[in-house]
């Protein structure tokens, strides 16, 4: 990919902008970067996508105190899982880059198990999967729609990842929040 005089900064801007906190799919963020970034000559939409899916995983990088907050949990005895909406390549190439799946009893990845978040089957399958009840299970993510009202559904204690100190949407009750993951250790000292 040719982009003419552009430097990192004004890359990664155009990422964060367009890529809505990791929620823009994948072919509107293609969209963006080629219309947002000076290209010499622009790549089609399609040839981005494929770029950023075969590329991106391998440079992924932890959120602050992510491995830190799962071996302090995985030390504790608990059991620890991931229900993830994405390509399972991409996700697993995620937990393998960062080395933190040796700390998962369950990884479900959405394309893997035909089921995506906020449906609450794969959260159900994630609690078969760990041998646990919802009333003694905490569910932790970054999306009030996704993450949160799709767990608090089967009935799992829901805690929403707010790290910009947003406000949830108007028809989603996000009861419990924190601003950064390494809170949950001190939530789960009971």
């Amino acid at each position: 990919m040719d982009l003419a005089g552009c430097e990192l900064h004004e890359v990664i801007r155009a990422i964060h902008g367009g890529d809505r906190g990791g929620y823009a799919p994948r072919e509107e963020l293609g969209a963006h970067l080629q219309s947002s970034l000076p290209w010499r000559q622009a790549p089609g939409v399609e040839r981005l996508v494929d770029f950023w899916r075969d590329n991106f995983p391998q440079c992924n990088v932890e959120r602050s105190g992510v491995t830190s907050t799962l071996q302090s949990l995985h030390r504790k005895g608990l059991k620890l899982g991931v229900i993830s909406n994405g390509f399972t390549a991409s996700q697993n190439t995620k937990l393998d880059v960062m080395g933190i799946r040796s700390l998962f009893s369950v990884v479900l990845i959405s394309q893997e198990v035909g089921i995506s978040k906020p449906d609450p089957r794969i959260f159900q399958m994630g609690l078969e999967k760990l041998g646990v009840l919802a009333s003694e299970t905490i569910f932790v993510g970054d999306n009030p729609v996704l993450d949160v009202a799709g767990s608090r559904a089967v009935g799992i204690r829901s805690i929403w990842l707010n790290c910009r100190g947003e406000q949830p949407p108007e028809n989603v009750a996000c009861p419990e929040s924190i601003a950064s993951i390494d809170q949950l250790v001190d939530l789960c000292q009971g």
